[in-house]
């Protein structure tokens, strides 16, 4: 998950899911899905919401025209698009979108950097005491910075602050749903 936004109420959201899908002939083949919401700051809101097939490369997440390459693990990676997205989920425009991550801060493993005496003191607190368990996913906040044209229209020069995270789910939790605050701008709280 990849998010961003800025004082000019412009955001973009990105959310990849891989499943393994098969390994035939020794070519990896993932099922992967992708969904993507920009908002410009004109009122208008760019979406793409497709699955596919593909086969999996480890430098680079590819899907339906999207890219998202790590060129420095943990440090740097450049998100690129060139197709067609849905504007005001009616109608079709052509777009293309360039834009680097650069992170401002360290990883943040949930596995690994919490205090589990914290937790355990905060849940025997509560009246609902359960087990604690923690995700397995890492959290890191930076910056985008880019492009984004639509169809023949200038480029518009864009720059989002955010974070990035990626997770591991195990298939008991496919189906938990889980709802995170991610950043704030004119509009009110995004997620």
């Amino acid at each position: 998950m990849i998010y961003g936004s800025n004082s000019s109420n412009q955001s973009l959201s990105l959310a990849i899911k891989w499943r393994p899908h098969s390994n035939k002939n020794s070519q990896i083949k993932v099922n992967a899905s992708v969904k993507l919401r920009f908002d410009d700051n004109d009122g208008n809101y760019y979406t793409l919401d497709e699955e596919s097939i593909v086969d999996f490369n480890q430098n680079e997440y590819k899907v339906c025209g999207l890219g998202f390459q790590i060129m420095c693990p943990f440090r740097r990676n450049r998100l690129k698009f060139r197709g067609y997205l849905k504007k005001n989920d009616n109608q079709l425009v052509y777009v293309q979108i360039r834009f680097l991550w650069l992170a401002l801060s360290k990883v943040f493993d949930f596995t690994h950097d919490f205090d589990p005496y914290f937790m355990a003191k905060e849940i025997s607190k509560s009246q609902h005491s359960s087990d604690p368990t923690f995700e397995d996913r890492f959290e890191q906040f930076g910056q985008m910075k880019g492009t984004f044209q639509v169809e023949r229209e200038p480029q518009k020069l864009i720059y989002l602050w955010g974070s990035k995270s990626k997770k591991y789910l195990p298939k008991e939790s496919l189906n938990r749903k889980i709802i995170r605050i991610c950043g704030v701008d004119k509009k009110g709280i995004q997620y």
